[in-house]
Parts: structure tokens; sequence; C-alpha cells
């Protein structure tokens, strides 16, 4: 009689082990969920601060003057106006999804833009929003983002590859 017992049990313990291990592989994979949402938010939060540095240290680069002509990302890069977290091995700026960043005066040289180009849908409406109505224009797309309007505009504006976000200043 013991020897039955035991033989049910057996069964009993490999179906047990494996809905454990089954639970923890579960587990794992939420974990690992939860840690690719917090890396993106990670990216889209450093960017932000980066673009508002790059803002201040032009701004600040300029602050003799009202005219931004001759302004380049090469220049803004060896003036320091970028942060070294954007400037890769090979000299090229890039943002933290590997898009160019781009430095330069805009139609009137009285105004300079940051155009960050290759962002992922799922983070340009946020980053278009980011500082929304310090800037004298956000572009998304080529696509003037109004005050009035601006968060159903950049929503139907955002691509589902990659977008480009013009950052217009004074």
């Amino acid at each position: 009689m013991n020897r039955i017992n035991r033989k049910s049990e057996a069964g009993f313990v490999l179906v047990e082990s494996m809905s454990s291990l089954l639970f923890y592989l579960v587990m794992i994979g939420a974990i690992g969920a939860i840690i690719l949402m917090l890396f993106s938010g990670s990216k889209l939060a450093s960017t932000e601060q980066e673009v508002g540095t790059i803002r201040l240290q032009v701004r600040q680069l300029y602050s003799a003057t009202n005219d931004y002509s001759g302004l380049t990302t090469d220049l803004a890069k060896t003036a320091g106006a970028i942060p070294s977290s954007m400037i890769r091995g090979d000299g090229s700026v890039q943002n933290a999804w590997g898009g160019e960043i781009v430095i330069e005066p805009s139609d009137s040289t009285k105004n300079f833009q940051i155009t960050i180009k290759e962002v992922p849908q799922s983070e340009a409406v946020k980053l278009a929003m980011f500082q929304s109505g310090t800037w004298v224009d956000v572009l998304l797309n080529d696509t003037s983002l109004d005050e009035a309007d601006n968060l159903l505009t950049a929503a139907t504006e955002a691509s589902a590859d990659s977008n480009t976000i013009t950052f217009v200043s004074n």
C-alpha cells in the first residue's frame, strides 16, 4: 500500500514542479517588461534634459548678439553646448534612439532650432510636448503644433516608424 501512494505522489510532485517553473517564468517576463518600460522612460527623460541643456547653452553662447547666423551643430559641439552623452565615438551628435541632432538658425536668424530625428512613435508626442508653450514653435514631422490643439495635432502627426521633432527657440 505504501508503494502505491509513493507512485501517485511522484506524479504530483512533477506537476507541482512544472507549475512552479511556469509561474517563475511568467514573473521573470513581467519583470523584464517593467524594466523595458522604465528604460524607455529614461531615454525620454534624458533627451528632454539634453534638449533643455542645448537650448540654454546656445542662448548663452550667443548672448552678446541677437543673431544666430553661423550656428551649426559642429560649432555648438566645439563650444561645449552639446552634452557629452549625445556625442558618439565617431564625433556625430545623436539622440538616445540613435537619430541625428541638428542645431542651426531657423528661417529667421533671430531664432535657432534643435532638430531631433528618428524619435519612435511611442515617445514622439511626449517629447513634442516638452516645455510646451516656452518654445517659439515646435514642429512634429514638419507640422507646427498650435497651442490650442497641440496634443491632438501631435498625436495625429506622429508616424509609426520614426519622427522628426524641431524645437525653435529665440
